[in-house]
């Protein structure tokens, strides 16, 4: 049965490697497009942002040493330390999203590219989770704007919320178009796995094949040498049954004259001891006469 876990939780351990990898690039530039937004486009774009984005990054260094380190011991392990890391991710994401426009702007669909790859990454029951916790962050974050409990950074008034507002409309254009972009490669990479686990199930299939006519020659074989070898043995049998045969005619051919070596001798003893009789009548004949 643990042999049976650690072999489902090993499938999921390749995919979970490559959302990491394809963190690194989008998590550096997210943090590279805010720098532009920030410099060139002059976005007030506030301090902490930076420095929650910046984490988000380097906390995926150490998670992805972890899960390298206790992969082949525990597969299982492996997994569900990347399920805390996502947990205390979307944590820091729903804080990103309060400090750059909250509920009001387009950042909440961030929260897509998370449960996109929820079911792809985790066993069904972990990705149901997390789907939920996303939900239950996304109105926490909804109550937290709307009763003003945490600080919140909103980018733009709403009077600047308009498509005649060009810092509004680029800003929300390079965000829109980032996430969409991010999601294609999300998925290309995603596609490449999933290519890859084809053709290696086909070079499998291939080998099965392969193994299956040389079985079937082997079994042919084997086959053969057996019906030879009850060739053999029916031969053999045949012959020893001829031999026994053969000794049977020649006991019973001794066993034939030792009864009539029997007879004679039991006949010869019988006529002994008659004659015996008839010499010792004759002596006591004489013997009166």
């Amino acid at each position: 049965m643990e042999k049976n876990i650690a072999i489902e939780a090993s499938e999921f351990l390749p995919k979970i490697f490559a959302d990491i990898d394809q963190r690194h690039p989008i998590t550096s530039s997210f943090l590279f497009l805010m720098l532009i937004l920030r410099l060139v486009f002059k976005i007030p774009l506030p301090d902490i942002l930076f420095i929650l984005v910046s984490f988000l990054l380097l906390f995926s260094l150490p998670i992805y040493l972890l899960i390298d380190k206790v992969k082949e011991k525990s597969p299982r392990r492996a997994i569900n330390y990347y399920f805390g890391y996502l947990l205390f991710d979307l944590l820091l994401l729903t804080l990103i999203i309060n400090f750059v426009g909250g509920i009001a702007w387009i950042i909440p669909t961030i929260y897509l590219f998370y449960i996109i790859t929820f079911f792809w990454l985790f066993p069904w029951f972990q990705a149901i989770f997390l789907v939920l916790w996303a939900n239950l962050l996304f109105i926490l974050l909804v109550l937290v704007t709307y009763f003003g409990i945490l600080p919140h950074f909103d980018i733009f008034l709403t009077e600047e919320k308009n498509p005649q507002n060009f810092p509004f409309v680029l800003t929300s254009t390079i965000i829109a178009l980032t996430i969409i972009v991010f999601l294609g490669y999300s998925s290309d990479a995603f596609y490449r796995l999933l290519d890859k686990k084809i053709k290696e199930l086909r070079r499998k299939g291939k080998e099965l094949v392969s193994t299956k006519k040389f079985l079937e020659a082997e079994v042919g074989k084997r086959t053969k040498e057996l019906q030879e070898e009850r060739k053999k043995m029916a031969k053999l049998v045949e012959e020893k049954t001829r031999e026994l045969k053969e000794r049977r005619k020649i006991v019973e051919a001794k066993v034939e004259d030792l009864e009539k070596f029997h007879k004679m001798a039991v006949s010869r003893e019988l006529k002994m001891a008659e004659i015996k009789e008839k010499i010792e009548k004759l002596k006591e004949l004489q013997s009166k006469q």
